[in-house]
Parts: C-alpha cells; structure tokens; sequence
C-alpha cells in the first residue's frame, strides 16, 4: 500500500494524472483502508466505490428510514429507530432510555414506552434531562411530522438532513464523507421523482423507495473533484 501510494503521489507530482483520474482496482475491499489511509499520509484523498449497490448503502437506507419515519411515527424497527441511530442524530444508549421509560406512572413506577412515544410526549424526569443531541432531534423530526402535511416530501427530507446538521458534516469531509453526501441527495432527487410520477401518499411512497432501492442497479455517487 506504502509502495503504491508513493508512485501515485509521483504520478500526480509529474502532471501525467490528477487524482480524480487514477483508479485501483482490487479483487477484495477488506484491506481497501490500508491504501486509502496510505493515500491520505501524502495528501491524496480517495473514495471507496463498489461491492456495495447505492441501495445499500448506509447513508441512502438511512434516507429510506426517514420517510418511512415521517410515514408512520409508530413503525421504530425500519424507521424511527435506525434514523435516530445513523449520523443523522447519532443517538446513545442515555438518549434511547429516556426515550422509551415512561415517568409519569400514578404510583412513582417506572414502565416502558414505545420510543415513538417519548418523542411525541417530550415528557421525561425532571432531573434527567435531554442531552443536546436527542434535543436537537425531537425538534428537527417533530418540524418535519408538521411540515409533511403541507410540503412536498422531498422537500422535507432535504430539510430534516439540512437541520440535524448531517448533510454540512458530511459536505466538511473528506473525499469519503462527501460521496456519502452525494448519494443522499441522489436518494431524496429520486424520492421526488417517484413521488412526481406515481403521485401516491406518503405511506405509498415510502413502500415503492424501498422497493426500488431494492432492486436498482445503479452505483453509487463518485464525486469528480478536481484534486
């Protein structure tokens, strides 16, 4: 990898080829890390591309988590949940207890609650605050359950991503991190567009997104930086 990452610096060095311009193809992914931090010791940013289809990957399932979220707050396994958990808000274990205990039993108990509950009650123990990170995600998805009566989905997932501050993280990056950026908002343009040709509810939507990240072919974001 050390090898490699000198000749490549070399070859940028001459002029011959940008980065953007160079490829290494490898039969396995499992040690694609040690070249790319090689890369990265003399300056060279790259990006990591294939063995994984755009429907898999975590940031576009994440995408997919959200308006399943925003179809039905109640549904925590395939949407509530896994948005909570991705770099989206990136909650933690303490952020999930809150959640999910219910403070207000008649008799001082405490009893379990859905997650979904607590988000939609905001109600927890007075000495056991929110942290600043389930804050900011209790008032970026509560806008966003408001907002989808009235806006176009698309436009909404474009928000909550803009608003939890993940897609500015993301776009601040390095060559990685903004791919993982552009397939995002590849994700939401192809939500509006099956949301402008099958002209369906949210529910619907959220169902045929899933169904084609499924089945869709097509690789994930590259970005062509001229680097």
């Amino acid at each position: 990898a050390q090898q490699l990452a000198d000749r490549i610096s070399q070859i940028i060095a001459e002029g011959t080829f940008k980065a953007k311009d160079i490829v290494i193809l490898m039969r396995s992914l499992s040690h694609a890390n040690l070249y790319m931090d090689a890369l990265r010791q003399r300056g060279i940013e790259s990006v990591l591309s294939g063995g994984t289809g755009f429907g898999k990957l975590p940031e576009v399932q994440s995408i997919a988590s959200l308006l399943m979220a925003l179809a039905d707050i109640h549904d925590t396994e395939q949407g509530l949940f896994p948005v909570l958990t991705s770099g989206m808000f990136s909650l933690e274990a303490s952020d999930f207890i809150l959640l999910a205990t219910n403070w207000g039993s008649e008799d001082g108990s405490l009893s379990k609650r859905g997650i979904e509950s607590g988000l939609l009650s905001q109600e927890f123990q007075d000495d056991l605050q929110p942290s600043k990170r389930l804050e900011r995600a209790l008032e970026v998805l509560l806008q966003a359950r408001e907002d989808i009566k009235s806006k176009h989905p698309a436009d909404v997932l474009l928000q909550v991503v803009r608003a939890s501050g993940w897609i500015t993280r993301l776009e601040r990056g390095g060559a990685q991190e903004r791919s993982q950026a552009a397939n995002i908002l590849a994700a939401i343009r192809r939500i509006r567009e099956l949301n402008e040709e099958l002209q369906v509810g949210l529910t619907e939507l959220a169902k045929e997104f899933s169904q084609w990240l499924e089945v869709t072919k097509i690789a994930p974001s590259v970005l062509n930086d001229e680097h």
